[in-house]
């Protein structure tokens, strides 16, 4: 059966072509009688069919100045509709983009112009439409760019710990991670029950478990800067490169549990997303070990080369994902645990150089993400806006982050400002982003309604609020301690971690 635009036509031009008999033909509607297209919300993805929807374009050809044969088939494989020509000048435009940052990152860094910054405007721009270029994602694209970004970020924030870098402060990540992080989603939960109109129980755990984890690339400038003492940033930086795939777990029992009551299940929905964890929790480690044990073991031995190991690492990191659902696992946590393991390998961590190549892949691809934040998710929260969640915003950037931070770190030996500071700068990006998107794909549109929007609301506000106070008050945090910054840590051997790749500190190399 022919199922194509070009109808009874292939069985007079590609059946021969093809060496095939007379085949049924199934007949393209007409353009003119298709349906309005449905309104642009990606709450809507489920009716629509795509994040983004339009009436496809169905290419009928003209039936004059056509050649017999193969020439009829070049002629018309040369043809591009219009929505065709649309997507190139957008994929176009976005890889213009990806280059002159590429060209400009550095001098940009210096106006406090970050990544997410700059590609989050270009995604509004791009949902507004410019001439032919106009953003259109399938459900199945933005969901797929979603979960190999997580992916990457959660196995390279992982795999580049090592027990020797965190040995020294371990008790002060311990209090952030251990005491902190569940005392904001907690709180983030209950605030969001109680502030948000039609938001409770599992939906209000996901928007507390989605706004928790923290994004030190938005605190670029800070984090480059050297007049702020290294133990701090670095405690900073530590606990934002694990604090998104502790939270993973919250977030995917709280996207099962919404979904099983808007199936009218009952508990077997988180139960079983309770089973998937354990097993991705089991499976990546024993993955990340013996994959790390292996690589070592090659490039010793002289099997492996140095060239393609890192490339090695980039497939790892997806394995543990792609292989962890084979099994009935939970990919995104297998891939946290598996970058852990991988890096635990190692007494020193999973080297720089091995690591190089996912940590670029996940950088290129979390700028592609921030574009669709722009694109799609900014726009729908922008019809939803109310104080509701402005209010929710401004609370979790202050109240829902420093309060626990504050009681994570009493008998710390820390002093005030240094709290405060550290309080602050939890900004939020990435990994929400990519819970937001997620619950996009994976929720009806009146559940997505009640959740998604307040967490684009803190991810703008914060990208807005940390951006701009991010050089500002490191400078006047690092003056109060001058001699702090000035003093070599101890424990520290191995120098800085680096920070999550998108966004450097231009003048500070970090």
């Amino acid at each position: 059966m022919w199922a194509t635009t070009w109808e009874s036509e292939a069985n007079e031009y590609l059946a021969p072509f093809l060496g095939l008999p007379q085949l049924p033909v199934v007949s393209w509607p007409d353009p003119s009688e298709e349906p309005e297209p449905f309104t642009n919300h990606p709450a809507r993805i489920h009716q629509a069919g795509g994040v983004r929807q339009y009436g496809q374009e169905r290419y009928r050809p003209q039936q004059t100045g056509r050649l017999a044969g193969t020439s009829s088939l070049m002629t018309r494989a040369g043809r591009r509709s219009g929505q065709e020509n649309g997507m190139d000048a957008a994929l176009s435009l976005i890889l213009l983009a990806l280059f002159l940052w590429g060209l400009c990152s550095r001098r940009v860094a210096k106006a406090e112009l970050t990544g997410p910054v700059v590609f989050v405007l270009l995604g509004l721009v791009m949902h507004e439409g410019i001439g032919s270029v106009d953003l259109a994602p399938s459900p199945k694209t933005v969901k797929v760019l979603a979960e190999i970004t997580l992916t990457w970020v959660l196995f390279t924030d992982a795999a580049r710990l090592s027990v020797r870098s965190v040995r020294a402060d371990l008790r002060l990540y311990v209090r952030l991670l251990a005491v902190g992080l569940p005392l904001c989603i907690g709180l983030g939960a209950l605030l969001a029950g109680a502030l948000l109109p039609g938001v409770s129980g599992w939906a209000a755990l996901f928007v507390g478990a989605a706004l928790a984890p923290t994004d030190a690339a938005l605190g670029a400038s800070m984090m480059g800067n050297p007049v702020v003492p290294e133990r701090i940033r670095r405690a900073i930086n530590v606990e934002s490169g694990l604090n998104d795939g502790i939270a993973t777990p919250f977030v995917v029992l709280s996207l099962a549990g919404i979904a099983a009551l808007e199936a009218g299940g009952g508990h077997e929905g988180h139960g079983g997303a309770l089973v998937e964890l354990l097993i991705g929790v089991a499976y990546g480690g024993a993955l990340g070990l013996v994959a790390g044990q292996l690589l070592n073991w090659a490039l010793h031995r002289g099997w492996a080369t140095e060239d393609f190991a890192p490339a090695a690492v980039l497939a790892l990191a997806l394995l543990s994902y792609t292989s962890a659902i084979a099994f009935g696992g939970n990919g995104f946590v297998a891939a946290f645990v598996s970058g852990l393991a991988f890096g635990a390998a190692d007494a020193q961590g999973a080297p720089q150089w091995q690591l190089a190549f996912a940590e670029q892949s996940a950088s290129v691809l979390s700028l592609l993400v921030w574009l669709l934040f722009g694109a799609v998710l900014l726009p729908e929260a922008f019809h939803h806006l109310s104080w509701h969640l402005v209010l929710y915003a401004v609370v979790s950037l202050t109240l829902v982050r420093m309060v626990p931070v504050a009681l994570a770190l009493l008998g710390g030996g820390l002093d005030r400002s240094t709290v405060l500071f550290v309080g602050w700068f939890g900004p939020r990006g990435l990994a929400s982003v990519v819970f937001g998107l997620l619950a996009v794909e994976e929720l009806d549109p009146a559940a997505a309604r009640e959740v998604v929007p307040v967490v684009v609301c803190t991810v703008l506000l914060s990208v807005v609020a940390h951006g701009t106070s991010s050089a500002p008050l490191a400078r006047r945090y690092g003056t109060r301690h001058a001699d702090a910054a000035a003093q070599p840590e101890r424990g520290h051997g191995q120098g800085e971690l680096p920070v999550r790749g998108l966004a450097k500190s231009a003048g500070h190399g970090v």
